[in-house]
């Protein structure tokens, strides 16, 4: 994968319209869990976390 694909995931415009999408269309709540200190870290650095 390119950098400029990576980059494209970094986009806040992008990543509001996903966050309006999936709060339109989810019904109920869920429940992840993190198997991976890896993805753990990326969860929190890209703030994902604190939109679960």
């Amino acid at each position: 994968m390119s950098i400029k694909h990576l980059e494209e995931y970094r986009d806040p415009d992008i990543s509001r319209a996903i966050i309006d999408n999936i709060k339109k269309t989810s019904r109920k709540k869920v429940r992840l869990m993190e198997v991976c200190g890896t993805h753990t870290m990326s969860i929190f650095r890209s703030g994902i976390r604190s939109l679960l």
